[in-house]
């Protein structure tokens, strides 16, 4: 839950973010013969959509933490599914892919709040979307490169749940966990807003 609310700190993000992992969710559930959990996934889709269409930069209606909050409970909700769901070990690292990129900014701001001997919980512009906007000059770039990301992931955890197996899922994961790594490591390099 908290993961999607870290995120929610610039126009556009949240929404094409949630849109993006539901749909990889709705895939899988289908996949995988749960019919309920991927049209839940869809609809939350579809409603993510219709509102990014006034949210994307400049934004005209927000989120807040109570429609940030329910997004992540949402989408928490359906990679538990997911990964009950799946096939093994697989499914539960199919979930953690298409949810890999809000993830991976709270790993990232948890990380470099500790490192300067900050506190976790105080709020601040040291996301990776800052750090990102900072180089792309924008919150437009930075919502599309966002998406991107997101994309490559989510579809990542699709590819893993429909291949099971650790002949694919090592090499996938470990692969994800160095690039993951290296980016993480050069945008603690960019300077804050």
């Amino acid at each position: 839950m908290n993961a999607i609310n870290f995120l929610d700190n610039m126009d556009g993000i949240v929404g094409g973010v949630s849109a993006i992992c539901a749909l990889a969710f709705a895939g899988l559930l289908a996949y995988w013969g749960q019919i309920h959990g991927a049209l839940f996934a869809i609809g939350l889709a579809g409603a993510t959509l219709g509102f990014l269409r006034y949210n994307f930069a400049p934004a005209r209606i927000f989120l807040g933490d109570t429609g940030s909050l329910f997004l992540g409970y949402a989408l928490g909700a359906l990679g538990l599914i997911a990964a009950s769901t799946g096939p093994g070990f697989s499914g539960v690292l199919a979930s953690l892919l298409v949810l890999g990129y809000p993830l991976f900014d709270t790993c990232f701001v948890v990380m470099t709040r500790i490192a300067e001997g900050r506190k976790i919980y105080v709020g601040g512009r040291d996301h990776t979307t800052h750090r990102v906007a900072r180089v792309l000059r924008g919150p437009r770039r930075t919502a599309l490169w966002v998406y991107a990301a997101t994309t490559v992931l989510a579809l990542s955890g699709v590819v893993l749940g429909v291949n099971p197996g650790a002949r694919f899922a090592i090499p996938l994961v470990l692969g994800w966990t160095i690039i993951l790594v290296v980016v993480g490591r050069r945008l603690a390099r960019v300077p804050q807003l």
